[in-house]
């Protein structure tokens, strides 16, 4: 769906729905930065199992430097403001092009 949510300068553009979460694509209009920030879907945040698997994913993409992986990245003040806190979000780069299942 289209997001629409916007604070200093960054504005949701799209949010996304998958199986165990959902990712949200924000823009910036002053800097012409693009943020992506995957997030735990909400009816999974209390499942022990999905919970493990989340924290597994944070780790593992924050130990990984590498030119065919997305970076993560910090995800900035103002976009932490308009999405929940928890569980812990995790914001990567965009790279234009498609996503995976394509």
């Amino acid at each position: 769906t289209n997001g629409g949510r916007s604070f200093n300068g960054w504005t949701e553009r799209k949010n996304i729905v998958g199986g165990q979460g959902f990712v949200r694509i924000f823009d910036n209009s002053l800097t012409k930065k693009t943020v992506v920030v995957k997030s735990l879907r909400f009816d999974l945040q209390n499942h022990l199992r999905s919970k493990k698997m989340w924290d597994n994913e944070i780790a593992l993409l924050a130990s990984f430097k590498h030119k065919n992986l997305v970076e993560m990245i910090p995800i900035p003040d103002e976009i932490q403001k308009m999405i929940p806190a928890s569980p812990p979000n995790i914001g990567m780069k965009y790279c234009d092009g498609g996503d995976l299942r394509s």
